[in-house]
């Protein structure tokens, strides 16, 4: 693979890992404080854990080598599902910053998507 595009594939996973990252802790700060409108709600926690998740797939798919293509390929797949399920979450739950926090990991999924999936990435930890 060339190297720009192993670069591209782990920058893509990690924004979209940072977005999450952040997203989850901003739904557990709305989900912890009273008054926010969210507060104790099980869509907060639905969000909190789908963050979560997203964190942990996009971790998954830019530092670790060796991820078979058929699981690099459904987590993909199930990448995109959580980030836009999670956003439309965020906008009926009205948290607007998870919102455009989910819409940055988008762009992170885009970016790792144009950098090239047909040869395998080559991660940063083998």
């Amino acid at each position: 693979m060339n190297p720009a595009m192993s670069r591209n594939w782990r920058f893509g996973h990690l924004l979209t890992a940072l977005a999450a990252a952040i997203g989850a802790a901003f739904a557990a700060y709305a989900w912890a404080t009273p008054g926010s409108g969210v507060d104790n709600t099980g869509g907060a926690l639905l969000v909190i854990g789908s963050s979560i998740l997203i964190f942990l797939a996009s971790l998954l798919l830019g530092l670790v080598a060796g991820v078979p293509r058929w699981l690099r390929g459904l987590l993909l797949a199930l990448l995109f599902l959580g980030v836009v399920c999670t956003a439309v979450a965020g906008y009926f739950l009205e948290l607007d910053v998870l919102v455009g926090l989910m819409a940055i990991a988008l762009i992170g999924w885009i970016v790792a998507m144009t950098g090239g999936l047909a040869a395998s990435p080559q991660p940063a930890l083998r």
